[in-house]
């Protein structure tokens, strides 16, 4: 059977998905017509059992009456038409509850994946299990839905036919009665009890070798999620491994991650014919036990020799239940795979839900954006600043400056509330919905044209006069004609555009939402001097109102400059202003 470990992490990935809402009432609906089909088989395993029976003794008997005969093989076809009818109504309802638990429990996933901001808080959590959120959602997912409806379904009706085999053969079975040292030993229903003693040995020997593959499964999993890992690595980065010409390290590490799952797989093969084995010889010998078990009562004369097929059958469903788990053992195996990984993204989000639940950064409404007894920590408590009191003047731009790794992104995070290891008060001036964000490396949707690319975030939709204010933009801010020649068509601009073009739209974007507060993370790092001239022209230009607050770490250009620009310091865990 399924280990209780195993069984009670699947019983917690679907309990949410199974209450007493009407939501959940077509779930509820499939269920029960597994359950009625699956009874169903079982009672017509007995009835077909008893057809047979019927039948052959009909074929064997002297002189079969014809008309006997034919319905007889009604009576047979009927039975067998029925349990057909009953496999398509599981069939059915397993497909339709496979399709709502798809939908159900993606979407309960992503939602809370989104709206917890594990997408993003992942990044700073302790790394103790590699987590696929992509593979997760897209595939794992909908595996793990498979696997359980057609695992559950299959498990019921073995369950069912094992009940079904034990009434069976307790109903063939004469009590066997047997002398031993002058002792008289009765053992009534013994052919039933023969095949639960049969199936608990086996399912003993196989066990041992099932609890070991399992093991060896596991590791192999977590080499194949590390190569998956490192391919990955080598895609995203493949430009800087070609330009560094990094490709034989990367070549060796991938080849030795590779290699290191060769003695894990030789393992797997061997348990797995060993398994296969004991799997092969347990399918012919318990049909063969079950008819030896009927041998007594035979020669006894207490049993017709046209039930020994009957017998066989029926030995063969009780000893099916008990090797359920080494039967199915590669679904189950997977199962726990899926569910594993289902459930190190529960884990994950539930860990970063608890680290934002601690945060105590309170948001409130004033006349200026300002720090308040702010204190920024990292994770491991070590702080990155302690501010009493700092105010950003309005309608100014303000530069941010400081030496790497000081800590500038982690105060741009504060300040738009990523960052949840934070204590004290930010004052806002303007609304949350006034506020635009440019981030250090500019999102695009995966699939739009430009215009779609750049209104990304507004749910307004595309006028003429935004179009024609957009193409404006784009000529202002000198984008190529090559990528204006191809605006209406709808791709991923994210590997089209360079990262100065990218970062040209961005600025795009803010001036179209037109914020009373920009916040933005390193706008100009991919453009060169005369163009981040030009970008800081735009928007003084356009935002001339606008609060402006952005980090930077080169310290030139027009906004230094400027009359109503300040310059702010980022040192010794603490702002200073230089105007």
């Amino acid at each position: 059977m399924i280990e209780a470990v195993s069984l009670r992490s699947v019983i917690e990935i679907y309990k949410p998905f199974f209450t007493r809402r009407t939501s959940t009432a077509w779930q509820w609906l499939y269920i029960a017509l597994l359950f009625v089909g699956n009874i169903t088989q079982a009672i017509l395993i007995v009835v077909i059992n008893t057809s047979f029976n019927y039948f052959f003794g009909i074929l064997i008997a002297p002189s079969p009456s014809l008309p006997v005969l034919f319905w007889s093989v009604a009576y047979y076809l009927a039975a067998v038409g029925g349990y057909t009818f009953t496999a398509w109504l599981n069939s059915f309802a397993g497909d339709k509850l496979i399709n709502h638990l798809n939908q159900m429990v993606t979407d309960n996933f992503l939602t809370r994946w989104m709206q917890s901001k594990t997408y993003y808080g992942a990044n700073f959590l302790s790394k103790r299990q590699i987590v696929n959120p992509a593979g997760i959602l897209s595939y794992d997912i909908q595996e793990a839905n498979r696997l359980t409806v057609k695992l559950g379904d299959n498990l019921l009706n073995t369950f069912f036919a094992f009940v079904a085999g034990l009434y069976g053969l307790w109903q063939l079975s004469s009590p066997l009665t047997f002398e031993i040292a002058a002792m008289v030993f009765t053992i009534p229903g013994y052919m039933a009890i023969g095949a639960l003693i049969y199936a608990l040995a086996y399912n003993f020997i196989v066990s041992k070798i099932g609890s070991r593959l399992k093991s060896t499964t596991e590791k192999q999993y977590k080499i194949i999620s590390k190569l998956e890992a490192h391919a990955h690595h080598i895609e995203k980065n493949a430009e800087g491994i070609e330009l560094l010409q990094v490709r034989d390290q990367e070549k060796k590490g991938f080849l030795y991650r590779l290699q290191k799952s060769k003695k894990p797989y030789a393992i797997m093969a061997w348990l797995q014919s060993g398994l296969a084995s004991f799997t092969a010889l347990n399918e012919h010998l318990r049909f063969f036990i079950g008819v030896l078990l009927s041998v007594p009562q035979i020669l006894a004369e207490k049993m017709s020799i046209d039930n020994l097929i009957t017998v066989g059958d029926y030995f063969t469903r009780v000893a099916s239940f008990f090797t359920w788990r080494h039967d199915k053992y590669e679904d189950a195996t997977n199962l726990e795979v899926h569910v594993g990984k289902l459930q190190a993204l529960q884990n994950e989000m539930a860990e970063w839900e608890a680290i934002r639940s601690k945060n105590e950064l309170t948001f409130t409404k004033g006349r200026e954006l300002a720090l308040i007894e702010l204190l920024i920590e990292r994770p491991d408590k070590t702080c990155i600043l302690r501010q009493r009191h700092f105010a950003f003047r309005n309608h100014n731009i303000t530069l941010i400056q400081g030496k790497s790794g000081v800590g500038k992104s982690t105060l741009f995070r504060v300040l738009t509330g990523l960052w949840p290891y934070v204590k004290g008060t930010i004052s806002l001036p303007v609304e949350k919905a006034k506020i635009h964000v440019i981030p250090q490396r500019p999102i695009f949707p995966n699939d739009a044209n430009l215009y779609e690319a750049i209104a990304y975030k507004s749910e307004r939709e595309l006028t003429t006069v935004t179009k024609d204010k957009m193409d404006s933009l784009l000529k202002a801010f000198k984008i190529e004609k090559s990528v204006l020649a191809q605006k209406d068509e709808k791709r991923d601009w994210s590997k089209m555009l360079s990262g100065g073009e990218q970062q040209r739209l961005a600025f795009i974007r803010a001036i179209l939402f037109n914020p009373e507060l920009l916040l933005m993370d390193e706008p100009f790092s991919a453009l060169n001097y005369a163009m981040k001239l030009l970008c800081e022209k735009m928007l003084k230009k356009y935002l001339p109102s606008t609060t402006i607050v952005y980090i930077d770490h080169s310290p030139q250009g027009a906004a230094e400059n400027g009359s109503n620009t300040e310059r702010v310091i980022f040192e010794r865990k603490r702002l200073t202003s230089r105007r």
